[in-house]
């Protein structure tokens, strides 16, 4: 189900009728973003380009039968007139997102990601250790832990976003924590 929207945008940007975004110099335009049933289209704010991509997402809604949930369904803007911006929006029947917002799990924003951001991450590792402080659970069992689960928790936001050193020593400080002594309550 989901390579058909996939296939369709890349079709379409390959006719040029959808023509994505230039991130860095050298490298393909970024046209779209695909997870699960999450589709993503990344374009210029254009009252032309939202008007072809209306029209293709309408052919490609009525021949696979999938329909979009347009109350679910946000557009973003970056440096845009808000005239421009609306107009976009009653175009596309999209209400219009703020940022910052969760993505996958993931707060995106333009600027650069304040403590609280991070410090949710923090808490929600806190918590998930404090639930590993069997009395039985040896040193061994803790850096398996440590290494299948603890560690890898932040890495899927790690490739979105660079940590900050705060973040980055309070993690080290907690995973050394358990390590040595098996729990966070104490500090022996």
């Amino acid at each position: 189900m989901v390579e058909g929207p996939v296939r369709f945008i890349k079709s379409r940007v390959s006719q040029g009728l959808i023509r994505g975004c230039d991130w860095v110099a050298g490298i393909p335009k970024l046209s779209h973003l695909q997870f699960v049933d999450d589709t993503t289209l990344i374009g210029l704010a254009c009252i032309q380009k939202a008007e072809s991509i209306i029209n293709l997402l309408d052919v490609y809604l009525a021949t696979s039968g999938q329909q979009v949930i347009e109350h679910k369904s946000s557009i973003f803007f970056f440096n845009t007139l808000a005239l421009i911006q609306r107009r976009i929006a009653n175009i596309l029947r999209f209400q219009i997102g703020s940022l910052p917002f969760i993505y996958l799990g993931i707060p995106l924003a333009v600027s650069r990601q304040l403590r609280p951001f991070w410090q949710d991450l923090l808490d929600t590792l806190c918590r998930t250790v404090n639930h590993w402080t069997h009395p039985w659970l040896s040193t061994a069992s803790r850096v398996t832990l440590l290494q299948s689960v603890f560690q890898a928790l932040p890495i899927y936001r790690g490739f979105v976003q660079t940590a900050p050193r705060y973040f980055l020593m309070e993690f080290n400080a907690l995973s050394r924590q358990f390590l040595c002594i098996g729990n966070l309550h104490s500090s022996k």
